[in-house]
């Protein structure tokens, strides 16, 4: 006869599972509001007189792989239509990573919480 899972066994359970998909959907936003940040950013400069509010800090991931990455592999300047998609698929790789290692650091978290004192998850 199966054991049924003692309720800590599925309590961690439910919190891996619940953290399981948490990066790739938090990169996907991020990258989507860059990618809209960057098509915006020139089609509102007169309305701000300057660039979108936030938009160094929205970009941040983008930057940074820019920056350290691609710029370094391509050491002659890049035309536009080829620095749009590096700068994208940087802010998703970086997000992603960010928010992988938030979530398991999470996740990690708890199940030590847990594993110590049963009883304060029910």
């Amino acid at each position: 006869m199966a054991k049924a899972p003692s309720e800590s066994g599925l309590t961690h359970y439910l919190l891996i599972r619940v953290f399981a998909d948490k990066p790739l959907k938090i990169a996907s936003v991020i990258t989507l509001f860059g990618g809209i940040a960057i098509i915006l950013n020139p089609l509102l400069w007169e309305v701000f007189n300057g660039p979108l509010p936030g938009y160094q800090w929205i970009l941040l991931p983008g930057n940074l792989s820019l920056a350290y990455c691609w710029y370094p592999l391509f050491t002659r300047e890049l035309a536009f239509q080829w620095l749009w998609p590096l700068h994208l698929i940087g802010q998703f790789l970086i997000s992603y990573s960010v928010a992988l290692i938030f979530c398991k650091a999470l996740t990690l978290l708890a199940s030590r919480k847990l594993r110590h004192n049963p009883s304060r998850m029910k």
